[in-house]
């Protein structure tokens, strides 16, 4: 089971896991400067923690797994360089997966940066931005709908 810690400690790393933001300020530095303070930035950040815990959490039990039926099966028994080649490819397997993994969430980041600096430039171009107060957030939103179907 020593292995499968190794395994574990090598996949999991937080440099991989959580790529060029550990923490929440370093998260809030990918947003424009006065939209950092923003509740919705917390929630994304919360999300993105959320989703690396799932990802995480899934390469973990197949690495558990995949030792467990190893000792199961005795395949740990093999002669000569068999059980080390088993494992080579395993490793290199689970990394894809998870460099995968990964991408698809800087996609996701890019992607979302992307929607942030349009909704940023729409606010700007419509000079909501000067009116609007600061925290105002999809709630204010659907409070002032809800007054002005009323009217």
């Amino acid at each position: 089971m020593a292995a499968a810690k190794e395994v574990e400690d090598f996949l999991l790393d937080s440099h991989v896991i959580f790529g060029p933001f550990d923490t929440f300020p370093e998260f809030q530095d990918l947003f424009p400067s006065k939209y950092r303070a923003h509740p919705d930035v917390r929630l994304l950040y919360q999300a993105f923690k959320r989703h690396r815990r799932l990802v995480t959490g899934k390469v973990n039990k197949d690495i558990v797994q995949k030792y467990n039926k190893t000792e199961k099966d005795g395949t740990h028994a093999k002669v000569g360089d068999q059980h080390l080649e088993d494992a080579v490819q395993f490793l290199e397997e689970k990394e894809e997966e998870v460099k995968g993994r990964l991408q698809e969430t800087q996609a996701d980041i890019k992607s979302l940066e992307k929607e942030i600096k349009r909704l940023t430039k729409s606010v700007e171009d419509n000079s909501l931005a000067d009116v609007l107060p600061q925290d105002f957030s999809t709630e204010s939103i659907q409070k002032l709908y809800d007054a002005l179907k009323k009217r």
